[in-house]
Protein backbone atom coordinates (compact mmCIF):
# COMPACT_ATOMS: atom_id res chain seq x y z
CA UNK A 1 0.00 0.00 0.00
CA UNK A 2 1.41 3.37 -1.05
CA UNK A 3 0.78 6.20 1.45
CA UNK A 4 -0.64 9.53 0.40
CA UNK A 5 1.68 12.54 0.74
CA UNK A 6 2.15 14.16 4.15
CA UNK A 7 -0.19 17.08 4.90
CA UNK A 8 -0.15 20.44 6.66
CA UNK A 9 3.48 21.16 5.80
CA UNK A 10 4.53 24.40 7.48
CA UNK A 11 7.79 26.31 7.64
CA UNK A 12 9.02 28.94 10.07
CA UNK A 13 12.05 31.16 9.56
CA UNK A 14 14.36 31.03 12.59
CA UNK A 15 17.40 33.05 13.66
CA UNK A 16 20.84 32.15 12.32
CA UNK A 17 19.59 31.34 8.80
CA UNK A 18 17.54 28.28 9.76
CA UNK A 19 14.15 26.98 8.69
CA UNK A 20 11.98 24.80 10.93
CA UNK A 21 9.75 22.49 8.87
CA UNK A 22 6.86 20.41 10.30
CA UNK A 23 4.17 18.23 8.73
CA UNK A 24 1.40 15.76 9.55
CA UNK A 25 1.08 12.12 8.48
CA UNK A 26 -1.17 11.25 5.54
CA UNK A 27 -4.73 11.26 6.93
CA UNK A 28 -5.53 8.06 5.03
CA UNK A 29 -2.66 6.09 6.62
CA UNK A 30 -3.93 3.54 9.16
CA UNK A 31 -3.04 4.42 12.76
CA UNK A 32 0.30 6.24 12.36
CA UNK A 33 1.30 5.16 15.89
CA UNK A 34 1.19 1.45 15.03
CA UNK A 35 2.16 1.68 11.37
CA UNK A 36 5.09 4.06 11.59
CA UNK A 37 6.21 6.15 8.68
CA UNK A 38 9.55 7.66 7.81
CA UNK A 39 9.88 10.86 5.87
CA UNK A 40 12.18 12.25 3.22
CA UNK A 41 12.52 15.97 2.54
CA UNK A 42 13.63 17.55 -0.68
CA UNK A 43 14.34 21.23 -1.13
CA UNK A 44 15.83 23.58 -3.66
CA UNK A 45 16.43 27.29 -4.00
CA UNK A 46 14.83 28.41 -7.22
CA UNK A 47 16.29 25.96 -9.71
CA UNK A 48 15.42 22.25 -9.68
CA UNK A 49 19.06 21.34 -10.40
CA UNK A 50 19.90 22.62 -6.90
CA UNK A 51 17.63 19.99 -5.26
CA UNK A 52 18.93 18.37 -2.07
CA UNK A 53 17.32 15.34 -0.42
CA UNK A 54 17.45 14.56 3.32
CA UNK A 55 16.28 11.47 5.15
CA UNK A 56 14.59 9.23 5.67
CA UNK A 57 13.78 10.26 9.24
CA UNK A 58 11.26 8.97 11.77
CA UNK A 59 10.31 12.46 12.96
CA UNK A 60 7.70 14.79 11.49
CA UNK A 61 9.87 17.87 11.90
CA UNK A 62 13.25 18.96 10.67
CA UNK A 63 15.49 22.04 10.88
CA UNK A 64 17.43 23.18 7.85
CA UNK A 65 20.51 25.23 8.72
CA UNK A 66 23.32 27.05 6.96
CA UNK A 67 20.93 28.63 4.49
CA UNK A 68 21.77 31.76 2.52
CA UNK A 69 20.02 35.10 2.95
CA UNK A 70 18.12 36.32 -0.08
CA UNK A 71 17.20 32.86 -1.34
CA UNK A 72 13.71 31.40 -1.51
CA UNK A 73 13.69 27.71 -0.56
CA UNK A 74 11.05 25.31 -1.91
CA UNK A 75 10.35 22.29 0.31
CA UNK A 76 8.43 19.02 -0.17
CA UNK A 77 7.98 15.91 1.98
CA UNK A 78 7.41 12.26 1.04
CA UNK A 79 6.32 9.39 3.32
CA UNK A 80 7.17 5.69 3.35
CA UNK A 81 6.37 2.77 5.64
CA UNK A 82 9.20 2.40 8.18
CA UNK A 83 9.56 -1.29 7.29
CA UNK A 84 10.16 -0.45 3.60
CA UNK A 85 7.19 -2.65 2.68
CA UNK A 86 5.57 -0.11 0.35
CA UNK A 87 6.38 2.54 -2.20
CA UNK A 88 7.09 6.11 -1.16
CA UNK A 89 4.23 8.56 -1.42
CA UNK A 90 4.11 11.30 -4.00
CA UNK A 91 5.72 14.55 -2.83
CA UNK A 92 3.64 16.97 -0.79
CA UNK A 93 2.54 20.25 -2.30
CA UNK A 94 5.57 22.58 -2.39
CA UNK A 95 5.85 25.19 0.34
CA UNK A 96 8.38 28.01 0.29
CA UNK A 97 10.17 30.41 2.59
CA UNK A 98 12.56 33.26 1.91
CA UNK A 99 15.61 33.86 4.07
CA UNK A 100 15.97 37.58 4.69
CA UNK A 101 19.10 39.38 5.79
CA UNK A 102 18.41 40.96 9.19
CA UNK A 103 19.60 44.53 9.45
CA UNK A 104 20.51 45.88 12.89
Amino acid sequence: MKPDPPVNVSVMVMPDRKLSVEWGPPPTWPDPFNFLLKYTMKFHWGRPETTRTLGPYGSNKMVLSGLLAGRTYYIQISAKDSLDDVQSSEWSTPINATMYQLMW
